[in-house]
């Protein structure tokens, strides 16, 4: 999808799977978080990549709002 944003032509080859002949397979939790995580940092890029203090100002407001006093009873 980055590729075709940036004007690259995407299409689709047909491949032919085969069964598995030996071990197991290694999909696991492990792969399924790099692949979350990876997903975050794409994220990440495309959005605040132009924006910066949209994530700046986000973190700013938690952190004034948790360094704030409370107010007097």
């Amino acid at each position: 999808m980055l590729a075709q944003w940036q004007g690259f032509r995407v299409g689709e080859v047909p491949v032919r799977h085969h069964e598995r002949k030996h071990g197991r397979s290694r999909y696991g939790l492990e792969r399924i978080l790099r692949g979350l995580f990876d997903l975050l940092s794409v994220m990440f890029l495309t959005r605040y990549s132009r924006k910066p203090m949209h994530l700046f100002g986000l973190f700013g407001l938690l952190l004034g709002l948790a360094g704030s006093p409370s107010a007097p009873t």
